[in-house]
């Protein structure tokens, strides 16, 4: 997974809430409180899609907190302890990366969840902390917005489950895309032809008696036609009358004798006749 430096810079100098953004003020992801506030958020941007959890913001003002800076910056917000807590809690592991861009010489972490989601990301085990549950196993959180549209996570509803599946889709769809742009990306365009017109051909149903019997006379006539042309012939004005036939299992040898021809003739007459 790639960081856009850029846009976490941004984030730090120009702070704003919304669904794939929450504000958070300074956390101590050593305290069950801080661990829970971190876990939730991140599984309800991973089930958004995606996004950024930036720590030591007040959502309210959107201003710094600069009155509980915690010591030890990097170290208490390392990224094994954070990458730690979303493998003990999310039901589908996921990589998460983390950078401390700055603001008038001072750094911010800016947790970044990946937006590759393909199934619904819960809860998989608890958090209880003086007899209450910070984290409840088997939740699944999302990001929504609340009476006042305040972008919030909260546990899914059913009118989130539309959204969630969606998401999941639409990841599901995009892997499809980088595979065929990865392996087809470098291909000349007649093999991509002929790799479709291969694909398209085992998708055909087979050719009943009749198809393929048609699919001769057409042949046939064309190749009649060319002849014509070739050789600069003049035909006199005739009839035509055509017959094919198919012949299942071995054919046995045999020449274009007259006996042959007599058969083809007997053949031709029997056909007409239940034609008829």
């Amino acid at each position: 997974m790639n960081i856009d430096s850029s846009r976490t810079q941004e984030l730090v100098e120009r702070p704003g809430e919304s669904l794939s953004v929450e504000l958070k003020r300074w956390i101590d992801p050593d305290t069950p409180e801080g661990m829970a506030k971190i876990v939730k958020t991140v599984l309800a941007l991973r089930n958004h899609g995606g996004g950024y959890l930036v720590i030591g913001f007040d959502n309210n003002t959107l201003d710094p907190d600069l009155e509980n800076i915690p010591e030890n910056l990097r170290e208490k917000f390392h990224i094994d302890k954070i990458q730690g807590l979303i493998s003990k809690y999310a039901s589908e592991p996921f990589e998460v990366l983390l950078e401390f861009p700055e603001r008038e010489g001072q750094e911010y972490p800016v947790i970044i969840v990946p937006s590759d989601v393909k199934t619904p990301v819960a809860s998989k085990s608890e958090l209880d902390f003086n007899g209450r549950k910070l984290i409840k196993t088997d939740m699944i959180y999302v990001r929504s917005l609340s009476a006042n549209n305040t972008p919030s996570t909260t546990q899914a509803t059913w009118k989130d489950w539309s959204k969630i599946v969606e998401v999941c889709f639409d990841n599901r769809e995009a892997d499809i895309g980088r595979f065929l742009r990865r392996h087809l990306g470098g291909l000349k365009p007649e093999t991509i032809e002929e790799f479709a017109t291969a694909i398209l051909k085992k998708t055909e149903p087979e050719p009943t008696v009749e198809d393929i019997l048609r699919r001769y006379f057409q042949e046939s006539e064309k190749r009649f036609e060319s002849i014509i042309v070739e050789r600069k012939l003049k035909l006199p004005e005739h009839g035509t009358w055509e017959v094919a036939l198919i012949f299942i299992g071995t054919v046995p040898p045999h020449s274009a004798n007259t006996e042959f021809l007599n058969l083809l003739w007997i053949l031709a007459k029997i056909s007409i006749k239940q034609k008829n």
